[in-house]
């Protein structure tokens, strides 16, 4: 886990799979989407192991600006800080098993303690806030230890320690291959073939980014397609790889064919068949609008959207001319650097028949006709039709990254749901130019508007937990 912040531990073992797997309907941005915690996830393959914080690398504020002469005074520590560095006397499964799940879950109970916790380690000298992350990250690997090597532990005691554990390999090792099979290889002596199973469902894992750079990618799929095929009926998978496998799908979609990521979304729907936690369920909805989405080209698309006076947009009132809808957000750092390509195919194409329609998932109306205005957007910008039963083209298709930009022929059907960073090639393709028209095609006058670096998409803030919604209000989803 040396990789992650502690006080991300805070917030819930599980944060990376709701990370992953948000559900396309939630398009609320976060309250403050500069400061929001891991804001966008990034359609770059899974990479190697990165190599544990250091010590400058940490966010603990207090110690930051203060010359030699001031130097940071130690905060005091937090009740709940102490606790979580402390390993029970009681070595039992039940008694580690209660410590990790007060450090890393959060109730109602350990609410605040865990948020006066992390306000107190962002307020620390770096050395003081370095020293008890460690001792945190150090006590919750001990107790993972100890608990995996208990024989009474129960199937969901392993679990927890499992995921701490599998934190421990990936993260802290440059080649986890070598650690990771001899974990499933001692799960194995012991009979404990649900944990045997589920470090199985991570090995495949591990040989994504030679897939990639090798340019096998069709190749890799096939591997962990028929891996998933292996867990339909035995109702072990957990959310963990859920959310892992679907970080994947977001990866490698426009890198593989469409029938494989079918085939694809089909194994890991059957593989989940029998669970019956909520998430899920959500998760499975969500496999569902990727395999519409999938499935939609040389189709109409489901669309109900209203103009921001509040009236109701026709898609239809569009036909005869080429449409590309622009899934977007003015929050959204890629989709302000999506703008300008969008703007320049516009000048160049609208009078041979071809429009822009922007859908914004924008909760904040001021600072959405803000940005129409500081970027003169001219093409119709809509929003979620507030008409109840309306479809929601996010959610019926599991939009959950933005930019997206899906491209729609003349008579309504979708050309393609990727377009992106193939715009120019698709639309020369439709409306070819003499190169005498091509010059005549005037200069882009873009407005100069800064933005924050972007990632290679946003993500669409995820929904929280009732429970941890407090703690994870700025959670945004994974990235395609």
């Amino acid at each position: 886990m040396n990789r992650y912040l502690w006080m991300g531990a805070l917030v819930g073992s599980l944060m990376f799979t709701q990370i992953s797997c948000t559900p396309p309907g939630a398009v609320t941005p976060p309250a403050n989407p500069e400061a929001a915690e891991e804001k966008a996830e990034t359609t770059e393959p899974l990479a190697a192991p990165a190599e544990p914080l250091a010590a400058d690398q940490l966010p603990a504020a207090a110690g930051e600006g203060k010359t030699a002469a001031e130097p940071a005074k130690p905060v005091e520590v937090p009740e709940f800080l102490k606790k979580a560095m402390t390993l029970p006397e009681d070595k039992s499964a039940n008694s580690l098993a209660a410590f990790l799940k007060s450090v890393n879950e959060p109730t109602e109970e350990n609410m605040q303690s865990m948020q006066e916790a992390m306000t107190a380690i962002q307020t620390m000298p770096r050395e003081q806030a370095m020293e008890l992350m460690t001792g945190v990250q150090k006590a919750q690997g001990d107790a993972a230890n100890l608990l995996l090597a208990c024989a009474d532990a129960t199937s969901e005691q392993l679990k927890m320690a499992m995921r701490l554990k599998m934190d421990e390999i990936l993260n802290g090792n440059e080649d986890p291959a070598p650690k990771l099979e001899a974990l499933r290889a001692d799960f194995e002596k012991r009979n404990l073939d649900e944990m045997v199973w589920t470090v199985e469902m991570y090995q495949p894992l591990l040989s994504f980014r030679q897939f990639y750079m090798d340019k096998k990618l069709d190749e890799f799929i096939d591997k962990v397609t028929a891996n998933l095929d292996r867990a339909k009926g035995k109702k072990w998978i957990s959310l963990d790889i859920v959310g892992i496998y679907m970080q994947l799908l977001m990866n490698l979609e426009g890198e593989v064919s469409n029938d494989k990521l079918m085939a694809f979304c089909a194994s890991l729907k059957g593989a989940m068949e029998g669970c019956e936690e909520e998430r899920m369920t959500m998760i499975s909805k969500q496999l569902d609008g990727v395999v519409k989405r999938l499935n939609l080209a040389g189709s109409p698309m489901e669309f109900a959207a209203e103009t921001l006076e509040g009236k109701a947009f026709d898609l239809d009132s569009l036909k005869g001319k080429v449409v590309l809808i622009d899934f977007w957000a003015s929050w959204c750092a890629p989709c302000m650097e999506e703008m300008p390509n969008l703007q320049a195919a516009y000048e160049k194409y609208r009078d041979k028949g071809f429009e822009v329609v922007g859908f914004s998932l924008d909760e904040d109306m001021d600072a959405l006709k803000k940005c129409i205005a500081d970027r003169k957007i001219s093409w119709p910008i809509v929003v979620k039709s507030k008409v109840e039963g309306a479809v929601d083209p996010t959610e019926a298709y599991a939009i959950a990254g933005i930019p997206t930009l899906f491209l729609i022929d003349k008579d309504g059907k979708v050309i393609s749901t990727n377009v992106r960073g193939k715009l120019d090639e698709e639309l020369e393709k439709l409306f070819p130019m003499t190169e005498e028209e091509k010059a005549a095609i005037p200069n882009v006058d873009l407005p100069a508007v800064e933005t924050e670096e972007a990632t290679t998409t946003e993500a669409i803030p995820a929904p929280v937990a009732e429970e941890a919604k407090p703690a994870e209000e700025a959670a945004p989803a994974a990235e395609k």
